[in-house]
């Protein structure tokens, strides 16, 4: 609140510089950091009471934009992201931190459904070509197309 503006009396400072700040809760634990890397990208990181990292939102210097969420035993369950061409895509992850589904667009920007098997086998795709015409791909647990539309 206004703590700040408290503790420097009627004059407030136009601009703070620092290459990160850390929030902690009443007890003083660490619940999340603003901060600029080693390599120089933005990061905010938010953790639960307990101190794990619950999600992470971050900017490399290419542009591309992730917005990160972990579960309370710090695994990765999904990830939204932005590539620098405007892509988005969305990847969801089981409790094993392996890949399940993505959602996103191809080179292209062509919509699609990407699914996977607990095993990271890639097992069903649907999605648009470029023409607009609807596809829909299976496959076996080796990866192996078992049928396809058109």
């Amino acid at each position: 609140g206004g703590e700040l503006r408290a503790a420097l009396g009627a004059a407030v400072a136009g601009e703070i510089r620092t290459r990160g700040v850390v929030l902690v809760d009443a007890a003083g634990r660490e619940r999340g950091a603003f901060r600029v890397d080693a390599a120089g990208h933005p990061q905010l990181h938010l953790a639960d009471g307990e101190g794990r990292r619950r999600c992470v939102l971050s900017l490399d210097e290419g542009g591309h934009a992730a917005l990160e969420l972990y579960d309370a035993t710090g695994t990765a369950r999904g990830v939204l992201s932005l590539d620098p061409a405007g892509h988005a895509a969305l990847d969801l992850y089981d409790a094993s931190g392996e890949t399940r589904s993505v959602f996103g667009f191809d080179t292209e920007g062509n919509p699609s459904v990407d699914l996977y098997d607990a095993a990271g086998i890639q097992r069903g795709v649907l999605g648009f070509d470029a023409t607009g015409a609807l596809t829909l791909g299976l496959f076996d647990a080796e990866g192996q197309p078992v049928w396809t539309a058109p």
